[in-house]
Order: structure tokens, then sequence, then C-alpha cells
């Protein structure tokens, strides 16, 4: 896992998780994004071994309320978790918050620094946001001398194939609430609504007023787990449009995935969005009813669109 050392020899410890439980937590996101369309959080412990690097295991979650904006842990069943985890690894283990930010990216809100800096401890806490992408930031939050805090890298330990476990599925329903939020929409590109961003916090609930969206310029990117095909141009659409058109094609998505349109209602949505993007020559894929119903589930958003005419001769960097 990492170089033995002798006693004398100093050097920078390093945080260290499992494939497997990677695997878990990423699991977790997925289930409760695909069951409710929300983020989710739990909690892992972090050991420390003989060497002096840090082990993240043994996620979990515990019952909670989970929105599009935010989730709350329940007081009693963290403490309890606490206590547990104390009785099984020793006074000295720490524990590491995780959360997800499901299709946006891996970074750290206002909400999250202010959750993260009023759970105070003795020296440094540990946090952990993912996304399904399976992009992540770990930070490590000094707090005293002074306040201070560092992205660092998660590194993996041996090679378990990523496996999707119904049974993570039947506990992320058992122990999540879904809770009825406001959301704010605004117009999209062919007038019709479109919800803003959605960001999830732990143990406290606090106003969710400004959300850094769609931050992808930070935090470390393990691995892709979807199957982008064609890869298509999107060069000709304006920066400020990239986010509105995807949330037009998430609005049919989630049309699908909740049941509430037929397939000649798709179509007719289709020819709605393409009417509004055809200028950027790209267009919603047309997909059979059989195809539609099976990609709706693991698609990102850009995964339905195609060019019109093709990808255009140009160099991209």
């Amino acid at each position: 896992m990492s170089q033995v050392r002798s006693k004398n020899e100093e050097k920078d410890a390093k945080f260290y998780i499992s494939r497997e439980d990677w695997n878990i937590v990423i699991a977790y996101a997925e289930s409760a994004y695909h069951q409710m369309k929300s983020e989710i959080g739990g909690q892992m412990v972090i050991v420390e071994d003989e060497e002096g690097d840090f082990i993240l295991k043994d996620p979990i979650i515990l019952k909670q309320e989970v929105s599009g904006m935010n989730c709350e842990m329940e007081e009693e069943a963290l403490a309890l978790h606490y206590s547990k985890m104390v009785s099984k690894y020793g006074n000295k283990v720490r524990h590491c918050w995780w959360h997800s930010h499901h299709t946006m990216g891996a970074y750290w809100s206002g909400t999250d620094n202010g959750t993260i800096l009023g759970n105070e401890t003795q020296d440094f806490s540990v946090s952990l946001v993912v996304n399904l992408k399976q992009e992540y930031k770990l930070r490590v939050q000094f707090f005293y001398p002074f306040e201070h805090e560092e992205n660092i890298i998660l590194n993996f330990i041996d090679n378990i194939d990523e496996i999707r476990d119904e049974a993570l599925d039947t506990e992320v329903k058992k122990l999540c609430t879904k809770s009825v939020t406001a959301v704010t929409t605004t117009k999209g590109l062919n007038g019709k609504p479109y919800v803003d961003g959605q960001q999830t916090t732990m143990w406290t609930k606090e106003d969710q007023a400004a959300v850094d969206m769609y931050n992808y310029g930070y935090g470390y990117n393990y691995g892709y787990r979807r199957n982008y095909e064609g890869k298509v141009d999107m060069h000709k659409v304006p920066a400020d449009k990239v986010k509105p058109i995807n949330d037009l094609i998430e609005e049919v998505q989630d049309k699908i995935i909740d049941d509430t349109c037929t397939y000649q209602q798709f179509l007719e949505m289709r020819k709605t969005v393409n009417e509004s993007i055809k200028e950027y020559n790209i267009q919603m894929k047309l997909m059979s009813k059989d195809d539609l119903e099976a990609c709706s589930y693991h698609y990102w958003p850009e995964d339905f669109l195609e060019n019109i005419k093709g990808r255009d001769t140009v160099v991209h960097k």
C-alpha cells in the first residue's frame, strides 16, 4: 500500500480507501439519485495504520431526510453511530463526513463550508464529496493553531470491480425520507421552465441561497462510469447555454423516469427541444421506445445529443 519507513524517517501522511468501500459510497449516491432524484450523505471511520497513513473505511448511511437541495441526518442516529465506532475501533478513531452531488461537480459550496467549520474538532476533520461521475474532493480541515484547509488526493487500494448492489437500494429506501422542497425555476431556451441546480448538506439545515453551480474546475477524477458514445461536438454552443440545454433534456428525462409521459409525448418534447438548439448543430437523438426506457436511468444529458451535420472539422484542444 505504501512504502515501509524507519522510525526516524518522516513522510507526509496519505489517505487511502479500498475500491470496495469506494464503490459502496458511489452505489449509495446512485441509489439516492435513481430512486429519489436526491443527494445523500453518510459517515466513514478513519483509522491510522502503523505507517502513519489514514484509511477511510466502513461507509454507512444513517436515518435522514433527503431532498434535491439538502439532507439532514438525525442527531440521535449520528450519536449512536459515533458510540458504536468508538466501541469497535477505540477512542482514537476519526470520522469522515461524505455526501454526494449527483450530477453536479465535486466542490465545496458555501453550505458545505459552513457545515465543516461549524463542526470543530481538536485538530482536524475530514470530509469527502463525490458525484456520479466518480469525481471527488477530499478535504482536511485544520482548526488549530488557525483555520486552514487542504484538498488532497485519495489513494485507492486493490482492484475490485464495480457492482450494483440491490441491497443498498433497500437500505436507502428504508433510511431516507424524501422531503418536499420548493425549487427555483427559470425559463429555458424555448420558454419552458427548467429547475435550478441542487446541493446537499449534512448534520444541519442551512440556507441554500447561493450555490456555485457546475464548478468542474476542482476535484480529482476517479474514472467515468458513463458510456459516452460519439462525444458530440458542442463547440458551437455558447458557454452560458450549456446548462440550460442540459436542464431541458433533464426535464424530458425526469418525465420518462417518472413514467409521466408516453413515447409520443417524448417525441413531441424532443421536437420542441430540437427547435431551440438546432442553431448549435445539435439535436436530441431519435430513440426507440425500448432504447429510451433502457437508457434514461443512466444517460447524462449530453448522451442524448448528436450533431445534425456531423462533427465540424476543427482542432479541439
